[in-house]
């Protein structure tokens, strides 16, 4: 079995691999721009770039929302609806 460590939310002691930066349930919280961010980034084995540092602590601001509110942060959109399209 590869070697394994622990997901990178605050408290969970899930075991994943070295290659992932969190389990599926919190990888399943994030915005598919966030994790984006974090798999352009995540370098394993190597140190981390200011860029990553970034982007992991907004994913686990990320988390932290989801697990108090029970829901994504609202996306921000730039644009107005049109309701009379």
């Amino acid at each position: 079995m590869p070697h394994q460590v622990e997901c990178h939310a605050i408290g969970c002691r899930a075991l994943i691999l070295p290659t992932q930066v969190f389990c599926d349930k919190h990888l399943a919280m994030l915005e598919s721009d966030t994790r984006r961010v974090l798999d352009a980034t995540f370098r394993p084995g190597k140190p981390t770039s200011k860029k990553f540092d970034v982007a992991l602590a907004f994913a686990m601001n990320e988390i932290l929302f989801f697990q108090t509110n029970g829901h994504r942060l609202p996306v921000n959109r730039d644009f107005e609806w049109d309701d009379n399209a």
